[in-house]
């Protein structure tokens, strides 16, 4: 009886052994991976208790440690990610080890100074969530960060993920944030240093809007409290990647909407190219007819240029003199100074004189780059078109410099680079007699003369010159009506005839 027992014993015990291991491994490969998992893989170095989550997707724990010198009380996130679960692990070690390098350096004044990082989970998607956490020491905010986790693919979202990131992308939000600050009470200074350094933005966004975060002082300068400043998302659809409508799961009317906003907007560029090229041949066909009035292959001919301006003072002086001599010239302005003098700018255009392109802010283009430059040119050329209803096609560049990088600028505008042959000196001298004779004892027919109508001796040098010029036979013609009679168009530099 007791050998039967035990030999079906033996049996059962076997069987029992085969179907727990078959159903142990039908169970292991059948169980998904989820952040559970995670934590089990990850026990060794997560040795935290867990805390409550609303999201399957993230599990959350609380890590504490108390020691006689400090206190610590930790949050921290596990997804089923490994990167991302290192990539929020060592910001928070990071954090753990400067409170505990400060607590060794006596850095604070209480004597069991306690670190909190708490964090805070929003679903913007199925797959995307933002991870906001909060840095307090003793009680006090000192400064927040978010993580834009994308779960799908295992990654920290980036600013070049959510938008086409350039140079014209980062002052559109620049401007946008600036304008939607509201009653923020961010410092002028710390908004400035923050918009000027993208990489260092602290963000999120959802279907309505993108937030940047920042923390100032609070009033009692003890710590920081979190402030944001929300764009509407609308106001950015020209800027957004192309990847943003499954990002943020954009709604299909969103999607039409930002499709409307970039159609629109392709047409309005095709519209001002359009414009511009019309207004150029326009201003070609007046030049031309200009120089058709004054061609003499005998003639002589000289194009009169004043740079730096307008100015409130020297301009009208030089304008009147001008008009006493039925003279035209041509005027090189810079774009701060039609901001300044917008009046004085439009006056020079109704004289019939013309107006060249001296850049924004007289910098050396050479030692720009090519949006740098593109913006010095650019502006002032919206401007001046702006204040004078005419568009300036000339540029000069400040003095005188210029290279492959300033041309291909210059040629990509369908601008011409227009230099001199004669310069007045003004600019060193301060001088009317000086100015004189150094003009006249350099003067040939096709000269372009270098002056400055920012300097008082440049006006007072003016009408004596021009009734030596006028004697000697000289027309005087803007700068374009000398490129057609000399046959010069293109990009350039063009620089005008001298007698040296």
């Amino acid at each position: 009886m007791i050998k039967r027992i035990t030999k079906l014993g033996w049996v059962t015990i076997i069987l029992i052994i085969f179907f727990s291991v078959i159903g142990l491994s039908h169970l292991t490969e059948s169980k998904p991976k989820s952040a559970a998992d995670q934590l089990q893989r990850e026990t060794d170095i997560l040795p935290k208790e867990q805390i409550p989550s609303m999201y399957p997707d993230i599990q959350l724990f609380l890590e504490t440690d108390e020691t006689d010198l400090y206190r610590m009380s930790v949050e921290t996130p596990v997804t089923e990610s490994d990167t991302i679960n290192e990539n929020i692990k060592q910001w928070v070690t990071d954090q753990k080890n400067d409170f505990k390098d400060d607590v060794d350096d006596n850095q604070y004044e209480e004597k069991h100074p306690n670190l909190h990082l708490a964090l805070t989970l929003e679903k913007v998607t199925d797959r995307y969530y933002q991870i906001h956490y909060t840095k307090e020491i003793n009680g006090n905010v000192h400064f927040t960060k978010t993580f834009n986790v994308d779960l799908d693919n295992e990654q920290m979202l980036s600013l070049d993920d959510i938008f086409k990131m350039n140079d014209n992308t980062r002052d559109t939000l620049a401007e946008l944030a600036r304008e939607n600050r509201g009653e923020t009470n961010i410092p002028d200074e710390q908004l400035d240093d923050m918009l000027a350094n993208p990489e260092q933005w602290d963000w999120d966004i959802n279907r309505d809007v993108f937030s940047l975060h920042m923390d100032i002082p609070d009033e009692k300068e003890s710590g920081k409290h979190p402030v944001s400043i929300d764009i509407p998302l609308d106001s950015l659809y020209l800027s957004f990647s192309d990847q943003i409508a499954d990002i943020i799961d954009m709604s299909d009317e969103q999607q039409q909407a930002m499709a409307n906003a970039i159609q629109a907007e392709k047409e309005r560029i095709a519209r001002e190219k359009k414009r511009k090229e019309n207004l150029k041949a326009k201003a070609s066909a007046k030049q031309e007819a200009r120089a058709k009035k004054v061609a003499d292959p005998n003639g002589k001919y000289i194009a009169l240029t004043f740079d730096d301006g307008p100015s409130a003072d020297v301009t009208p002086r030089i304008l009147k003199t001008l008009a006493e001599h039925d003279a035209v010239a041509t005027f090189f302005m810079l774009g701060t100074e039609v901001d300044t003098y917008p009046d004085i700018a439009k006056q020079v255009a109704d004289a019939g004189h013309e107006i060249g392109n001296h850049t924004k802010n007289h910098k050396n283009l050479t030692k720009l780059e090519p949006y740098d430059i593109r913006n010095e040119i650019g502006y002032t050329s919206d401007r001046i078109q702006e204040v004078t209803g005419k568009r300036p096609y000339l540029v000069r560049s400040p003095y005188g410099a210029y290279n492959d990088t300033v041309l291909q600028d210059i040629e990509r505008n369908k601008n011409s680079l227009a230099l001199w042959s004669v310069d007045s000196l003004d600019w060193k001298t301060r001088d009317k007699n000086a100015i004189y004779k150094e003009v006249t004892e350099h003067m040939t027919s096709g000269s372009i003369v270098l002056m400055h109508d920012i300097h008082p001796a440049t006006a007072d040098a003016l009408p004596s010159l021009l009734t030596a010029l006028e004697k000697e036979g000289y027309q005087f013609v803007t700068v374009s009506q000398l490129m057609v009679l000399q046959g010069l168009d293109g990009t350039g530099p063009h620089y005008g005839m001298s007698a040296d």
